[in-house]
């Protein structure tokens, strides 16, 4: 199970715990984006303390330690034989571990029990709050608002130290992240092709949000639209019906909060201000091993062999490529 995503959405980890409990299986959540959770007041609480039996953290993600360096917790009531887990380890895991690493991960659990660290992330979820709120209120802006009051209000719980915008109104989401980097010094954690997702840290500081949101405010929607053409799996070249494409529509844009001001009030701008019209989608056909039903398993997949072909050439087969 993977919680909390890049996101920062967490699943419901109490849930799935009771159901493998049940089934006599452990739970093992990837919780590689969530070291820092419950190191201050207003952060979900962690795997471990949810029922999880193993969790793998990602340390240098979101607490300070080195690159590569994380960590593997094991619950007290976890249902597998003692020793099982660290023979498992040897068998993929170096007889030379670097010290580095190991000397980091240990700064980085000294760092999470530290009173000023979490002061400092207790400061950084108010200062992700307020870039969410002023963020909001820009034109054509969309923050990600999840839908009701976290796990205990029945609703999605996330973590507040991720800032998610939708930003399908001023072009291609990767091509503004470059812009905002350029042009800026902005970085985005994850930039996709309709959003942007930030990370605030104990080290994030007003300034910080301020530059954000200044950059924000002058995105370079006209020079970046013409390069937001979706690409879209189907079986047949015509779009979904239209009642379709209204309902993934809604429901892709719900968890978002509108921008502060209505599009259809705002004035209608000049010849030379308009934004070009949006691309029209450009549909793929399914590759005819999965269209077909003969799709092949991961194992088959990744000893089958290959062949370096023209782009032109991929359209309709199966990638050899990892796409992550």
């Amino acid at each position: 199970l993977v919680s909390p995503t890049y996101h920062g959405v967490l699943s419901d980890v109490e849930a799935a715990s009771r159901l493998c409990r049940a089934a006599g299986v452990p739970l093992i959540v990837d919780e590689a984006h969530g070291s820092h959770l419950g190191m201050a007041p207003g952060l979900p609480r962690p795997a471990l303390s949810r029922g999880a039996d193993l969790v793998i953290q990602s340390s240098h993600k979101t607490l300070g330690a080195m690159t590569q360096a994380a960590m593997l917790h094991i619950s007290a009531d976890c249902p597998l034989p003692h020793g099982v887990v660290p023979q498992a380890l040897e068998l993929v895991q170096s007889s030379s571990p670097s010290y580095l690493l190991l000397a980091s991960l240990d700064a980085a659990r000294w760092q999470y029990a530290d009173a000023d660290a979490r002061r400092d992330t207790a400061a950084a979820i108010a200062l992700a709050q307020q870039a969410r709120c002023r963020l909001s209120q820009l034109p054509g802006v969309r923050v990600f608002a999840p839908p009701g009051g976290g796990a205990a209000g029945g609703g999605v719980e996330t973590d507040p130290l991720r800032v998610v915008v939708r930003c399908d109104d001023a072009g291609s989401g990767f091509d503004l992240d470059e812009a905002l980097i350029e042009r800026h010094g902005v970085y985005c954690e994850l930039p996709e092709l309709r959003h942007l997702t930030f990370a605030f840290s104990l080290g994030t500081t007003q300034g910080d949000v301020d530059l954000l949101v200044e950059a924000a405010a002058q995105p370079p929607r006209h020079t970046l639209q013409r390069h937001a053409v979706p690409l879209l799996l189907h079986p047949s070249p015509k779009p979904l019906p239209k009642a379709l494409r209204d309902v993934t529509a809604d429901a892709d844009a719900a968890p978002f909060a509108a921008a502060a001001d209505d599009a259809a009030s705002a004035p209608a701008a000049s010849a030379s201000e308009a934004a070009p019209a949006a691309p029209a989608p450009v549909w793929l056909p399914l590759p005819a091993a999965v269209a077909d039903g003969r799709g092949l398993t991961p194992r088959e997949a990744f000893f089958a062999p290959s062949e370096l072909v023209d782009a032109r050439e991929a359209v309709g087969r199966l990638s050899a490529e990892l796409v992550c």
